[in-house]
């Protein structure tokens, strides 16, 4: 088997496993950022900011690796609550 065919098929392999994993995130409550960034209606850099230093209530980052995630009932909680004001 050649370097190029292997290098792909193990590509392939990595983008599954990706997304299973985001699957199995949503499937369990999670939001990725870029979710959680829509629903709040912020952009990354705001999000990022309140995270230095979260008002009350703010929901609460998991880290899953590299991946930043939030769970979405907190999200919805946070939004139901008057979000950002």
């Amino acid at each position: 088997m050649n370097l190029q065919k292997r290098s792909e098929e193990a590509r392939k392999r990595a983008e599954r496993r990706t997304i299973l994993a985001q699957t199995a995130w949503r499937m369990n409550g999670f939001l990725t950022m870029a979710e959680a960034q829509a629903i709040m209606r912020c952009g990354k850099t705001k999000l990022y900011n309140q995270l230095k230093d979260p008002p009350e209530g703010f929901p609460r980052l998991y880290r899953n690796g590299g991946t930043n995630l939030f769970k979405r009932e907190d999200v919805d909680a946070w939004m139901n609550s008057g979000g950002w004001r």
